[in-house]
């Protein structure tokens, strides 16, 4: 028994002597891998200012950067958008530097100012971005991160933006990330000169994703959810008086990948509880949209051309042959995935009237790319649709307010009006457009409103029920 308890000793005191060398080792390697991440992007640059590790410490400076287009004469000298971040690991299992904790590593980021563009001012003499980790025994990690507090003045726009700073918390590994907002999240105001202010207010965050930063950085398809709320904006309209107010904003994104198949889909929704201005309330709006049967690897040779793509910025000649190269190697894989974007959901009431709509489309049966992407018989001939809508009839009118207002205010015969009598003109004539578009076969009148219903297959469209040949395209 003594022999056994004096070799668990001994296990235990070589782990406190010989791991903070393996922590460091692996946590300075880390630091590389996550620069060569960061410069696989071409829109950035990273570079290892320092790197010192010792037997219970690793310190290193990071310089990020931004790979500004050259605009030949277009523009001025570039501003400076790079960074310093520091960095500090603690090597365990043994840490005493923050109180006394197990773990194997304990980790301080730190994003410097450096200098600041002219009218920003930080609240707090910190640095911009703090991020504190600890990487336990079992191996996951917790972390708290804060942004502070600032505050912008451009003098000459008469701009102001106040930004209260925000913390947030969660835990990552080398495949998952969590993070989420702490508190009443992020608030923003400010005022553009004497035309208006705003207030966006409780700004929060929720993110989840199953793969590692560094997979992050690759900007690849992966398993995630990332939740985005704001719980009130305000607009006040400093002119004419009035105000708009927006109450529970959100934007959830879902992404999905399937790594046998290497595909992926992903939903964007948006729900709104209402936003209510001067004789317009919109309320209970969602919106669902859903891109399937994305080619993983077309996705990650676009986001690469569209990274390189600001190599091109001063010369349209060059952007446009790159881009046809681009289309060329890789466009055909993707249409052959036949890849979907579907609006699965659309709804909502405006001024109480409701409105109802769906719309599915994707591209099928393709074998070989056109001789130009311009070819619209071409998509015409492949394209797949099916959509619907459905108004209620002030929500109707309201639509078709919109679309008088736009088209009067571009006549010049209507340019000397004042807002009253445009106003007048539009709302007289809103009901007798409605009927118009009917007699055009392009809405069709239902029992309290309108319904539009459009699809497509094989180069023939129906229009509520009347055939268009592929010829009318």
């Amino acid at each position: 028994m003594k022999k056994i308890v004096l070799t668990g000793v001994a296990i235990v005191v070589a782990a406190a002597l010989v791991g903070p060398k393996i922590v460091g080792s692996q946590f300075s390697q880390g630091i590389e891998d996550t620069v060569a991440a960061i410069n696989n992007n071409p829109a950035y640059t990273a570079s290892i200012t320092s790197l010192e590790s010792t037997w219970f410490n690793t310190q290193a400076q990071i310089s990020v950067g931004v790979n500004m287009p050259d605009m030949g004469d277009l523009s001025e000298e570039p501003l400076d958008m790079s960074v310093d971040i520091l960095v500090n690991g603690d090597h365990g299992p043994i840490l005493t530097s923050n109180g006394f904790n197990l773990a194997w590593l304990y980790t301080q980021i730190e994003v410097l100012s450096g200098e600041l563009p002219e009218g920003l001012t930080l609240k707090e003499d910190l640095p911009i971005y703090a991020l504190e980790a600890y990487t336990g025994l079992l191996g996951g990690s917790t972390y708290t991160d804060k942004v502070v507090g600032m505050n912008y003045v451009n003098e000459e726009n008469q701009v102001t933006i106040d930004f209260s700073g925000s913390q947030s918390e969660g835990s990552f590994s080398s495949s998952n990330y969590e993070g989420k907002t702490l508190g009443n999240g992020a608030n923003v105001s400010g005022k553009m000169g004497d035309a208006l202010a705003f207030e966006l207010t409780s700004l929060e965050a929720d993110i989840e994703a199953e793969v590692g930063f560094v997979e992050m950085l690759e900007q690849g398809l992966y398993d995630s959810n990332t939740l985005f709320t704001i719980a009130n904006i305000k607009v006040d309209n400093l002119v004419d008086g009035t105000q708009t107010n927006v109450d529970s904003l959100a934007f959830n994104v879902t992404s999905s990948l399937d790594d046998n198949e290497g595909f992926g889909d992903v939903v964007m929704q948006t729900t709104l509880a209402s936003a209510v201005s001067d004789g317009f309330n919109l309320s209970e709006l969602i919106t669902t949209i859903e891109l399937n049967n994305l080619e993983v690897a077309f996705f990650q040779a676009y986001q690469k051309f569209s990274n390189e793509i600001i190599d091109y910025a001063a010369d349209p000649e060059k952007m446009a042959e790159a881009t046809n190269t681009f289309f060329e190697e890789n466009l055909l894989s993707q249409l052959q995935a036949e890849p979907e974007y579907n609006i699965s959901a659309l709804s909502g009431k405006i001024n109480d009237s409701a409105f109802n709509g769906t719309m599915f489309a994707k591209v099928a049966g393709v074998t070989a790319l056109p001789d130009t992407l311009e070819d619209t018989q071409f998509w015409a001939q492949h394209a797949v649709v099916n959509s619907e809508l459905t108004l209620q009839q002030e929500a109707a009118e309201y639509f078709a307010k919109l679309m008088l207002s736009s088209q009067l205010k571009a006549n010049p015969q209507f340019a000397a009006m004042s807002p009253e009598e445009l106003d007048a003109i539009i709302a007289q004539q809103a009901a007798p457009t409605l009927q118009a578009l009917v007699q055009q076969g392009m809405i069709t009148q239902t029992d309290d409103g309108y319904a539009f219903n459009f699809s497509m297959k094989e180069g023939t469209a129906n229009l509520n029920g009347l055939e268009i040949p592929l010829s009318a395209f």
